[in-house]
């Protein structure tokens, strides 16, 4: 978007603030939340999309963790990836639904961080998991007399990735926060309910990804 068009589209927000009376920005307000029909035809997709994902990987946790036998040094890897990417879904596709068809952000402050940073630390975790696995699979075939097979030994190098994947994910919690619309009129009286939740940006600058 050129400066032209920047000041056009700040220009027009502004009369919208400035010259609308209640009932017209009112009906502009439910005009922007509301989705549209491509918007609609996504929801039951990424619906299935939630369940298939939530229900798979919690099978695949429930399975390693109840059957001893399953208990193997790749299956932790697996469990792993399975956890976060249950965390994930859980944490990410309800809230990004909502978040994209009404250009708005429904949760307050605490939600917005509490979401975007166990998204980020999901992501970060499913990253050095299969990095690690990728490593162990180069020391298993090209040095295997000096790659230790062990259970407990996988655990720990578990245990670090979700303590890395914390740590490197804590500038969310920092930067973080609900912005609302810079033209949000704020003396709209019709409808306050509106008012507290339209336009609500939450956002970072994403300093570090």
């Amino acid at each position: 978007m050129d400066d032209s068009t920047a000041y056009h589209v700040n220009e027009s927000s502004l009369d919208v603030v400035t010259q609308y009376t209640d009932a017209d920005y009112e009906m502009y307000v439910w005009e922007v939340i509301k989705p549209n029909f491509v918007e609609l035809i996504f929801v039951p997709i990424f619906a299935m999309l939630l369940l298939v994902g939530l229900v798979g990987n919690f099978l695949v946790i429930l399975i390693v963790l109840c059957d001893n036998h399953m208990k193997t040094v790749t299956n932790m890897f697996l469990l792993n990836l399975a956890f976060a990417d249950f965390l994930f879904l859980l944490f990410c596709l309800p809230f990004t639904i909502l978040w994209d068809i009404t250009k708005t952000w429904w949760f307050g402050t605490a939600v917005c961080k509490l979401i975007l940073y166990t998204q980020t630390v999901s992501v970060t975790v499913s990253i050095i998991t299969l990095s690690t696995i990728s490593v162990e699979r180069w020391y298993a075939i090209c040095r295997p007399l000096m790659f230790k097979h062990s259970l407990l030994r996988t655990k720990l190098l578990l245990a670090f990735t979700w303590i890395v994947g914390l740590i490197l994910s804590l500038p969310e919690l920092i930067v973080l926060k609900v912005k609302p619309w810079p033209f949000l009129r704020p003396n709209f009286s019709t409808i306050v309910s509106i008012e507290f939740v339209t336009f609500s940006l939450c956002n970072t600058f994403k300093v570090f990804h």
